[in-house]
């Protein structure tokens, strides 16, 4: 089953978001430009113990950091996915953040 929900935090509060969010699967992030998407991934990656340096993926449409995934369709939409062979990505053992 899933779950759809909105939830305005502050940075301070992102720790506590991150321990309720999924493992793995795939999470939907929606948002206008420095909205937090990426904070919140940066925030994400460092709770599953990665000490890698999270950025936007808007030039790169995908970030890799270990078993998290991390895509931005802002500019390309999902055909940019689908253009770039990134479709099947979803379908690897992991957590997707789009």
């Amino acid at each position: 089953m899933s779950k759809s929900f909105e939830l305005l935090c502050g940075e301070d509060e992102i720790s506590r978001l991150v321990q309720a969010l999924p493992k793995s699967g795939i999470i939907l992030l929606i948002g206008d430009l420095a909205s937090g998407k990426t904070t919140l991934a940066r925030a994400i990656v460092r709770a599953h113990g990665l000490d890698e340096h999270v950025s936007s993926p808007t030039f790169s449409i995908m970030q890799n950091y270990g078993e998290i995934y991390h895509y931005d369709i802002y500019n390309g939409g999902c055909e940019g996915i689908l253009k770039n062979g990134l479709f099947e990505n979803l379908f690897e053992e992991g957590l997707h953040l789009i």
